[in-house]
């Protein structure tokens, strides 16, 4: 069976310099590279902001006034994004504990990783039995189907990931170019990998 992959072609969000790559569905893939590198310009502002637009367009015109907005990002295309579902807390209807996690059977994963985190951040500083905990949820989400992409600095994380984007070659004005974007293997020897370098 072939991969598919969500294809992004000429991303320009904040310091991307027409970036073009592919994410592999239903892997675990890792964004890796300096602080401002431009990881989160490709996750959260091109990949998420798009998800977001395109769930709020299968709503009607009334919906959508209630839904947070989403402009379109700075990209040429984004191919092969699967819907997105935002998972929290709040009531559907009906039933108080019902929610989108409990719904989709995720709930119990999502309430283990959150409550071993706190909040959404990265893993710095977490015990390694944490770490652990985590990697065994990311696990089993990807066994379930999912396609989970993670922005992380933590080598034992990295080195669980089925496919790795790796983002530089520096921050800012001096990033926002693909390094490397395949295996662990291949990160070891892409010689202008900051992170290789310590795999």
């Amino acid at each position: 069976m072939e991969t598919e992959f969500i294809e992004i072609l000429g991303a320009r969000e904040n310091n991307l310099k027409n970036v073009s790559l592919k994410i592999p569905k239903r892997k675990l893939t890792i964004f890796t590279g300096v602080s401002g590198s431009g990881k989160s310009s490709i996750v959260f502002d091109s990949i998420a902001q798009e998800a977001g637009r395109e769930l709020n367009e299968t709503f009607s015109n009334f919906v959508r006034t209630f839904l947070p907005k989403y402009g379109r990002p700075d990209v040429d295309s984004i191919s092969n994004l699967s819907t997105a579902i935002v998972v929290d807390q709040k009531r559907l209807g009906g039933n108080s504990r019902s929610t989108l996690g409990t719904i989709t059977d995720i709930n119990s994963l999502l309430r283990l990783l959150f409550s071993r985190l706190g909040e959404p951040k990265p893993t710095t500083g977490l015990h390694m039995s944490d770490i652990t905990n985590i990697l065994s949820i990311i696990d089993r989400l990807v066994k379930k189907g999912n396609t989970v992409v993670v922005i992380e600095h933590n080598l034992d994380i990295i080195r669980r990931a089925d496919w790795i984007i790796d983002m530089g070659p520096d921050g800012g004005n001096r990033g926002g170019e693909i390094l490397y974007s395949g295996n662990m293997m291949g990160l070891r020897e892409c010689n202008r990998s900051i992170t290789g370098k310590y795999i």
